[in-house]
């Protein structure tokens, strides 16, 4: 899937929506209670089998694989942490007492412990990914995003320079005729200075006044 396409913003677009719904419905209560402190007191206190390290560990760790499940939204922590050692004791061969079911005094029945085995179970029958051909496939898709990435930029810099070199430039004949004409009108006669002009006019009549003297 191409990265930068519409198909891809989309699709991340819609998972933000459904996420959004998701948190809603659920009131933003996204607080999860782990069942793991439930084994440590179950096995210890009431089965007695805190010394039992295989035991323990085995049930910590379905503990650890249920979170990959949908256990924890179909049940309470307390039946998840019963599943759980009620799996790792059959698996083990280890007895826990039955008459009364043990389970029951954390309101979970023997139903319960099978489907939540089963859920977890199902887990191992997934078939390992070929972690060396996820690893090529994500550095394939890297260097094609990234040379894809890189083409789109080279693109819009040369499409950005064609309109620069095509942008006219600042002559206009238009505007250099009228710099011209401007250029080619009539000089003045005379300064524009006033002091100037006034100088000048003594000095004519000055002169016209010699003139006419001399006659």
């Amino acid at each position: 899937m191409d990265f930068t396409g519409n198909l891809y913003i989309k699709q991340k677009n819609d998972v933000i929506k459904a996420e959004r719904r998701l948190l809603k419905e659920l009131g933003f209560c996204v607080h999860v209670k782990y069942p793991h402190k439930i084994i440590i007191v179950v096995l210890s206190t009431m089965l007695e089998q805190s010394q039992n390290t295989e035991l323990v560990q085995l049930s910590w760790n379905f503990m650890n694989d249920s979170l990959r499940s949908d256990v924890f939204m179909r049940y309470s922590p307390d039946q998840i942490g019963c599943a759980c050692i009620w799996l790792s004791a059959r698996i083990k061969k280890i007895c826990l007492p039955e008459h009364p079911p043990w389970y029951e005094l954390l309101d979970c029945s023997e139903e319960q412990c099978m489907d939540i085995s089963q859920s977890i179970l199902q887990l191992y029958c997934i078939p390992r990914p070929n972690v060396a051909k996820l690893e090529r496939s994500i550095n394939a898709a890297k260097e094609a995003y990234e040379l894809k990435k890189s083409f789109n930029d080279k693109t819009k810099k040369d499409s950005k320079d064609i309109k620069k070199t095509a942008t006219p430039s600042s002559f206009s004949p238009a505007i250099e005729s009228h710099k011209s004409k401007d250029h080619a009108s009539p000089k003045r006669t005379g300064n524009s200075d006033p002091a100037e002009q006034l100088k000048q006019r003594i000095a004519r009549l000055a002169t016209e006044k010699r003139l006419i003297r001399r006659l």
